[in-house]
């Protein structure tokens, strides 16, 4: 006979999922930042402490969380050519220090998730060696195809969780959907490659008409600035920076027929017509962004203690048809530090780009 046993609250089951030999090393680190941190804290050094501390907290989080909870799985098969040139993308990558648009092939996969299999295709994916210096572990854009979804997203990227700062990256989407600016769906997952398990991944919704229509938007085109003369001048210093800022050309997520899109290509057509005008100071920013919007995501930013979303070729655009005016996406910020660690947007020597859009004093006052 089998005796049911009482539900355990949550602190007696982490007892039980933390196995102390196994995360020992770990567990002594977090003693000897803890005992450091308040040594230091004492010193009157405490805002970097507690920095460094949640740093490595976040860490030990990542590693431990596969066992506490039990994520979504995506099993993901490859033919073996397949997989090889895949493997040959990443070794001219590793060779060049960057992933170029030359290495970006796709290639025919399968997905099988909650007992149904999808057809797609997949691609290496990260500008830096930090996607996929793994041996085993990379990054990958996949696809799905026949108009299909999973996990309610028809493209979507899995990347290593350090490349986008554990949890960090999580919170940052959590908190603009809480400011009711555009977020990507962005969660964590168990990935299967091949049959052999890879572990935790952090799965990031791509841009396209699922996201404007998940966040409760009118649909309407996504952009960015085209990044391939960014990657190709790697290191660039500011004055090269403003130089890609004035000549990138715009890059739409949306493949657009202009026949079949008319409404959209019309769309693009202006807001390409915009940021031309704006980067050639013939518009203002609040002429031609929402202000509160854009305003919004720059201060959560600056309240992150990064500013890596709202660089050139991490921000993206949404044109919206009922203001006329674009909105911004946030992506890829990363990182959550005090403030006191970097400086603010206007203690900085702006990027013309920056310097473009804080010239508007609308702007400024809403920022």
């Amino acid at each position: 006979m089998f005796i049911k046993r009482e539900k355990k609250s949550i602190y007696e089951s982490l007892i039980l999922v933390f196995d102390f030999n196994r995360y020992k090393k770990k567990y002594i680190e977090l003693f000897i930042v803890l005992c450091l941190g308040f040594f230091i804290g004492k010193m009157g050094l405490i805002g970097d402490t507690l920095y460094y501390i949640k740093t490595f907290s976040l860490q030990l989080y990542s590693y431990t969380n596969p066992f506490i909870l039990k994520p979504k799985k995506i099993i993901i098969d490859i033919k073996h050519d397949d997989y090889q040139l895949l493997a040959y993308n990443r070794h001219v990558a590793l060779q060049k220090d960057v992933l170029l648009k030359d290495n970006r092939d796709f290639v025919p996969a399968k997905i099988t998730y909650d007992g149904y299999e999808y057809k797609s295709k997949i691609r290496l994916k990260g500008d830096r060696p930090d996607h996929w210096n793994d041996e085993r572990k990379w990054s990958f854009r996949l696809k799905v195809k026949n108009n299909q979804t999973v996990l309610g997203m028809r493209e979507f990227s899995i990347n290593k969780p350090q490349t986008r700062g554990f949890l960090n990256e999580y919170i940052f989407h959590k908190f603009l959907k809480f400011e009711n600016l555009l977020a990507i769906r962005y969660d964590f997952i168990d990935v299967v490659l091949n049959g052999n398990s890879l572990g935790i991944y952090a799965i990031e919704e791509s841009f396209d008409k699922i996201l404007v229509e998940n966040n409760g938007y009118r649909e309407g085109v996504v952009f960015k600035f085209n990044e391939d003369q960014i990657w190709e001048t790697r290191g660039m210093r500011t004055r090269v920076e403003d130089e890609l800022y004035l000549s990138s050309p715009l890059q739409i997520f949306q493949k657009l027929n202009p026949e079949k899109d008319s409404i959209k290509f019309e769309q693009f057509l202006i807001s390409k017509n915009l940021i031309n005008a704006f980067r050639n100071s013939q518009l203002k920013t609040s002429q031609v962004f929402n202000v509160p919007k854009l305003a919004k995501l720059f201060a959560i930013t600056e309240l992150f203690g990064h500013q890596h979303a709202t660089l050139l070729n991490n921000i993206r655009f949404y044109y919206n048809p009922i203001l006329s005016k674009i909105e911004p996406i946030g992506f890829d910020n990363q990182i959550i530090k005090p403030v006191n660690l970097d400086k603010l947007y206007i203690n900085k020597k702006l990027s013309r780009f920056w310097s473009d859009i804080f010239s508007d004093e609308n702007f400024y006052i809403e920022y």
